[in-house]
């Protein structure tokens, strides 16, 4: 039965269109929904698919998407995938979805980008034909390869599109089989029903607010929590082994592979030498491996060199070591070596040992791919195969051991290994989730996942990765979130000699990238900004209307911008600059940083500097300090100014109001502005005390509006601030009961209550009053009449 329907995009028919066998007259036949438009809006599409999947329905609908199957329609589907994953991470944390369109690699996001940056240095010739040749700069911008030939990849004819994305696709097919294969599932949370028992809780990071609001998961300090639980182990047999070695033996030969190999790289070593673009390309393959200067020519040999090297040396039943891809000692291994020499950082490398039992090598067009050649690999201790790709052990640094040599030693390791039940330790992050996950993703130190405890529960963390313990925790970074803890900072520590990084790509403050990252340098009680000079990387900045205000003067050329920061503006300058990025401190500080959390909240406005309030045009550019900093955490005292004298008139003289003011008169000043994220709220009122009922004569109140954010970027409204509040009561005459004051202007005044923000205490009531003066001035103002 076919039910034909058209439905609009407003959805005002409410219809329900399911199939049902409950109600008389309703169809019980299978819908089809056929999408010829896919709304941009995700949630829309979500809501059009429930029209016919609903709860009571008796048979499941299909929605179909029709498509023309060319290559570059699958941009457009991934994108949607995309969409799907994103709504799915927002609503159950995890990113798989029953609609993803799965013969679409999910390509647009991290790991895609990566497989990305693979194939463009294997794939040199191609890439410059899409203008996606790889640079340093390139590289430090989220998710460019990817977007950059998925974009443009219409540029070439549809064989060759189709011949792309099947590398494309095979090399992230094959990097999934490999983290499936490792226990690691990186497109949703991991489970493990483990009924583990806690052994040892230590904090890790205070957070702003330890010892004030423990429930809010936004205020729960960051606890490096390690547990134990019982495991079955059955490991690999050194029968097993021989067996599979034997059986892989006769099946690998490498001589064909070899041959094909070399023709590929012929060819794409030719493709190398073809001009494009500025690209003049060479006469041979001999003048330009010789040229001094990068080029698609040495690209392509450095790519193709490796595989050669392994094809030539690898065999059955090979010893091989090499560092696991998610051992956080790869990124120290390689930045030892690179400063110290490969020999001496391999020392303080945990390393992966086993016999090779198997290769597959892929087709022949993708020969010059590491990521399709799989290597399955028996280590002692493991219960199944390991399945890695040749790019995981270029990047872990793999060594071959010919199999005479390292066989023998190695199978005696398998039936050693320990067997039947075993304790098992790991270590977590428990707390503050949304700081430990900053932590983590950051440096690549775990990932999210759910495990039960010994009473039932089940408990949310960050599963740190095997090596990673609190010492090398500890040793990370220290993060300032907010602008407020990143000029305490610089506050608490002015002769320090120091460096702050925010970066986007790992750079941290003993190892950073000028011309990449965002730098502050402390030196000589001075505070110097250095930023990338490329306008892809400082325009947020650059073009800021309120880092324009400030007239900050930085001078450099197309890689790097630099200047040190005026010492009169530096609390406006470092608010901008907090509220632009978070930066990194050396892992040194964290101490300091605990100290600072554990012993108060993050710093109230005004705090840091008289600057801020003494000049209104940069007053506005004050950042919050978070959601949970509110007024209440102000530190505003009754002050040595109460039991000043003074009059009405010279009061309103201070504050410019002309004319002065007048009992029963009220003037008031509101507003805000969307452009600069500030706003004002103040009011002054005069009164007339014996006939309004009133204890002043006068009272002025001055907050300022500001906009309220948590520390991962949420918005939580806006909220007051107080800056000012004075109460003014007559001195003398007394005033008979119904007797109005003869001369208010000039009756003298006593100030009975007084609250000012930290940077105003110790001020003359003209000094205050001079400063509201100027925070006043230019919000729109209103002057009323009140009361008979």
């Amino acid at each position: 039965m076919f039910i034909r329907a058209v439905d609009d995009s407003l959805g005002i028919d409410r219809l329900e269109r399911h199939a049902r066998n409950d109600v008389p007259g309703w169809s019980p036949a299978p819908r089809s929904l056929f999408e010829l438009q896919i709304p941009q809006n995700v949630a829309e599409r979500i809501q059009f698919w429930g029209r016919i999947n609903r709860r009571g329905q008796c048979v499941a609908p299909t929605v179909v998407t029709p498509s023309t199957e060319l290559p570059c329609e699958v941009r457009l589907i991934a994108m949607q995938n995309a969409k799907l994953r994103r709504l799915s991470a927002n609503t159950t944390s995890n990113q798989d979805n029953a609609a993803l369109a799965r013969h679409i690699p999910d390509l647009l996001n991290t790991l895609g980008n990566q497989i990305a940056r693979r194939w463009v240095l294997q794939n040199a010739f191609d890439a410059s034909r899409l203008d996606a040749n790889w640079t340093a700069e390139r590289d430090a911008l989220p998710e460019w390869y990817i977007n950059r030939i998925m974009s443009r990849i219409v540029l070439f004819s549809v064989n060759e599109q189709e011949r792309v994305l099947e590398e494309l696709a095979g090399l992230y097919q094959a990097q999934m089989e490999e983290y499936r294969n490792a226990g690691i599932q990186p497109l949703r949370t991991a489970e493990f029903d483990w009924k583990a028992q806690e052994v040892q809780r230590d904090i890790f990071e205070s957070t702003p607010g330890v010892g004030h609001d423990t429930d809010s998961p936004f205020h729960a300090s960051v606890d490096f929590v390690t547990v134990q639980y019982e495991e079955e182990r059955q490991p690999l047999s050194t029968a097993t082994v021989r067996n599979a070695l034997a059986y892989n033996a006769s099946a690998w030969k490498a001589e064909p592979v070899l041959r094909e190999f070399a023709t590929l790289k012929a060819l794409k070593l030719q493709q190398a030498l073809r001009p494009h673009g500025r690209y003049l390309g060479f006469p041979d393959v001999e003048a330009g491996l010789a040229d001094t200067k990068p080029n698609p020519v040495k690209r392509t040999e450095a790519s193709l060199a490796p595989i050669a090297h392994f094809l030539e040396n690898v065999q059955i039943g090979s010893g091989i070591e090499w560092t696991p891809t998610n051992s956080r000692n790869i990124e120290q291994w390689e930045e030892t070596a690179e400063e110290e020499g490969q020999d001496n950082a391999q020392e303080d490398v945990e390393r992966q040992r086993g016999l090779i039992v198997a290769l597959r090598a892929p087709n022949a067009e993708d020969l010059h791919l590491a990521g399709r050649y799989q290597i399955i690999v028996a280590c002692p201790g493991e219960e199944r195969f390991t399945r890695v790709s040749l790019s995981t052990l270029q990047r872990g640094q793999y060594q071959l051991c010919p199999p005479e040599a390292d066989s023998a030693a190695i199978l005696d390791h398998f039936d050693q290994a320990e067997r039947g039940t075993k304790i098992m330790h790991r270590n977590l992050l428990i707390g503050n989730l949304y700081a430990a996950l900053q932590t983590a993703v950051q440096r690549d130190l775990g990932r999210p996942a759910i495990f039960t405890t010994a009473e039932g529960h089940r408990e949310r963390g960050v599963l740190l990765h095997g090596d990673v313990d609190l010492k090398l925790l500890r040793m990370q970074p220290v993060l300032l979130r907010t602008a407020e803890q990143l000029q305490r900072f610089i506050d608490d520590h002015p002769a320090d000699t120091t460096t702050l990084v925010s970066s986007d790509t790992g750079g941290r403050p003993e190892r950073f990238k000028r011309g990449v990252d965002f730098i502050l340098t402390l030196q000589d009680q001075a505070v110097t900004l250095t930023i990338p000079g490329a306008h892809s990387r400082n325009a947020s900045l650059i073009h800021d209307a309120r880092w324009q205000a400030l007239n900050v003067e930085l001078a450099g050329n197309r890689t790097v911008l630099s200047g040190e920061l005026p010492a009169d503006r530096l609390a406006d300058v470092i608010a901008v600059l907090g509220a632009q990025h978070a930066w990194y401190a050396h892992s040194d500080y964290r101490d300091w940083y605990n100290r600072l959390n554990e012993n108060s909240a993050v710093d109230d406005f005004g705090k840091r500097s008289p600057r801020s309030l003494a000049h209104p045009a940069l007053a506005q550019y004050r950042t919050t300090a978070g959601p949970y900093a509110g007024s209440d955490t102000m530190i505003t005292e009754f002050t040595d100014l109460q039991g000043t004298r003074t009059t009405l008139a010279h009061c309103c003289e201070r504050l410019g109001i002309t004319p002065p003011l007048l009992p029963r008169q009220r003037i008031s000043w509101t507003g805000w502005d969307d452009k600069l994220d500030i706003g004002i709220n103040a009011q002054i009122d005069c009164f007339e005390p014996e006939l309004d009922d009133e204890p002043y004569v006068l009272s002025i109140g001055v907050y300022e509006r500001i906009r309220v954010t948590g520390s991962m970027g949420e918005d939580f409204g806006t909220e007051n601030r107080k800056v000012v509040t004075l109460d003014f009561a007559q001195v003398e005459p007394t005033l008979e009961p119904g007797q109005a004051l003869v001369d208010p202007l000039h009756t003298p005044l006593r100030v009975e209550n007084a609250e000012v923000s930290p940077v105003l205490e110790g001020r003359t009531l003209d000094e205050v009053l001079d400063e509201v003066r100027q925070i006043l001035a230019g919000w729109p103002v209103r002057r009323e009449q009140v009361g008979c």
